[in-house]
């Protein structure tokens, strides 16, 4: 999510799942399918360990979700969640009123 306020924006970045709410990242610059590979390499992963300790789930059972953005479907980011064994959910392009971390990111911007 990219705020704008004031002149300025930020990118952020975070995840939510059934034991709560991610961690969440400042992206720093243009993001790129490197980047976000990386991302999802240290924040997800942290995120999902969580999750999974809290609640007591399998890694197989993670279902991972994202948006159709061109670097979130990269070969790189596609090959990077295949080997972590993530369930992908399947997204209709221009959807962002499906997505339940749109919400979320509503709620954060009015405590800002």
């Amino acid at each position: 999510m990219t705020v704008k306020h004031g002149g300025g924006s930020i990118m952020l970045w975070s995840a939510i799942t059934y034991a709560g709410v991610g961690w969440m990242c400042k992206i720093n610059g243009n993001m790129d399918k490197e980047l976000y590979r990386e991302i999802l390499e240290d924040e997800l992963e942290r995120t999902i360990e969580f999750s999974i300790d809290k609640l007591g789930f399998e890694r197989h059972q993670v279902v991972f979700q994202h948006d159709n953005d061109p670097k979130h479907t990269s070969k790189l980011v596609k090959e990077y969640l295949k080997d972590q064994s993530y369930n992908i959910l399947e997204w209709p392009a221009q959807s962002p009123d499906l997505n339940p971390i749109e919400n979320m990111w509503s709620l954060w911007y009015l405590h800002m």
